[in-house]
């Protein structure tokens, strides 16, 4: 009878397991590029959609998890391969020189002009974000090719990546 319960109740934290976990990767329900306009580090607002393949990362400077994925999607945008996308490192919340500050601490200071400023958490929102760190991989049309919690290996980015080339 206990091996019976114990049974059960393994099987039930896998199922819960695997909800939580599905509602950390899950696509939102918002499929498209939000229409939204975010100011970039540099000062100039601009618009999200672009009519290019386009990633969108969503991050804070004191969130643990970011800093690897931050710099995994960095490496993206400075290869030959991946740099045509369009990169929006969206920053949720944090102030101009904590920005600035992380930037510099963790070696990203080349990708500075890729940042974005949402004070509002308006991406966040809008993509019905669940936690961060959180990745969005849209086509060029603006259509919803994947989201992703957590990438954490260049081979899954690749993976994710790839069929965006719209290249055999």
């Amino acid at each position: 009878m206990l091996r019976y319960f114990g049974g059960v109740a393994l099987l039930l934290a896998v199922f819960l397991g695997a909800s939580v976990w599905q509602s950390l990767v899950s696509p939102p329900s918002a499929q498209t590029l939000p229409d939204l306009s975010l100011t970039s580090l540099k000062g100039s607002a601009e618009s999200l959609d672009q009519n290019v393949p386009t990633v969108v990362y969503l991050w804070t400077t004191d969130c643990g998890a970011c800093a690897g994925e931050f710099s995994l999607l960095a490496d993206a945008a400075r290869s030959a391969r991946y740099g045509s996308f369009r990169y929006l490192f969206v920053n949720q919340g944090d102030d101009e020189a904590s920005i600035r500050r992380y930037l510099g601490s963790t070696g990203l200071t080349d990708v500075a002009e890729n940042v974005y400023l949402d004070p509002a958490n308006s991406v966040y929102d809008a993509l019905e974000t669940a936690n961060l760190p959180a990745s969005y991989f849209f086509r060029a049309d603006g259509s919803l090719h994947e989201a992703r919690a957590i990438i954490a290996r260049p081979d899954r980015l690749e993976h994710t990546l790839e069929p965006l080339l719209g290249r055999p």
